[in-house]
């Protein structure tokens, strides 16, 4: 006999059958599966920071472009083709510890996997233009890939997301290059997360020690001094010991018609990068960069 209250297929309050709460269960991990890939999405672009960057066809002149396929990223610039030659992609350089001074301790192995890998997953399964600029001393390639079929550049891309910073060889897509860098550097991306790899103060005595490495340094010029066949940009009013830029009388022609003719860097602040060197290979006496193209300045907005 059924108790007062019940009937027979009737559900008790509260209470859901088995077949309905595994239901519930599966709609509740469906959603925590949708919240989970949506959120590894986010950190990937995120992390990537930007879409790929199209290449600026003004920047890459005359060159008629090869058409070609990339069988294998070497490394954070560097690709092999499917014919066997090995391309270095110009004007940038990807993630890797300087040579000497601070930083040089860095392991920057992983971030270097990761510029390695983005390279092979732009590059995977499609034609590419091959603007070549020649060889280097190691008998690579030396240009520019962009993809067919939307005009990504993979130089640009690498920049843009932080997994590469420019170092300028007179390639005309520097300036462009300069710019998704410094995008790149103020939204932390990639390499610029860390402090040893950006840019110094150039009241930073501690230049003296990066002799041998590749450093941006960022200052006011303080004064303008000329030396022989040699303009000196200086930073500081002690003319030995402060950071100063260098500037040969072969180099000033095209650096004045580009715009950073010495007189209007006077008093400006500015961004140079170049290799640096000293005056006493001790470190004693202050830092040195040549400048030998307009491209290795920018200014800087306070």
């Amino acid at each position: 006999m059924s108790e007062p209250g019940y009937r027979r297929g009737a559900r008790l309050a509260g209470v859901r059958p088995v077949a309905a709460l595994g239901r519930a269960r599966r709609r509740l991990l469906g959603c925590a599966i949708v919240l989970l890939c949506f959120g590894v999405l986010c950190c990937v672009l995120d992390s990537a920071g930007a879409e790929p960057v199209r290449a600026d066809p003004r920047c890459l002149g005359a060159i008629e472009p090869e058409p070609v396929r990339i069988a294998a990223a070497l490394g954070a610039d560097t690709v092999r083709l499917g014919d066997g030659r090995v391309v270095r992609l110009a004007g940038i350089v990807g993630p890797r510890p300087p040579l000497a001074g601070r930083g040089r301790d860095l392991d920057l192995g992983e971030l270097s996997e990761t510029a390695r890998a983005r390279l092979a997953a732009l590059a995977s399964d499609w034609e590419f233009s091959l603007a070549g600029r020649g060889t280097d001393r190691h008998g690579r390639t030396v240009g520019h890939l962009v993809r067919v079929v939307d005009r990504v550049s993979l130089a640009a891309t690498l920049v843009g997301e932080g997994l590469a910073k420019v170092v300028p060889d007179g390639d005309a897509c520097a300036r462009g290059h300069l710019d998704l860098e410094a995008r790149a550097r103020a939204a932390e991306r990639g390499l610029w997360r860390e402090a040893a790899l950006k840019p110094f103060a150039a009241v930073d005595h501690g230049l003296a020690g990066e002799q041998g490495s590749y450093a941006i340094v960022e200052g006011r010029v303080v004064s303008v001094g000329r030396s022989g066949t040699r303009t000196y940009l200086n930073f500081g009013t002690d003319l030995r010991r402060d950071f100063a830029v260098v500037i040969d009388d072969k180099s000033r022609a095209a650096i004045e018609a580009a715009g950073f003719g010495p007189a209007k860097l006077d008093g400006k602040t500015i961004r140079v990068r170049g290799l640096v060197t000293a005056l006493d290979p001790s470190g004693r006496d202050g830092a040195r960069i040549a400048i030998t193209m307009p491209e290795q300045i920018e200014w800087v907005k306070r």
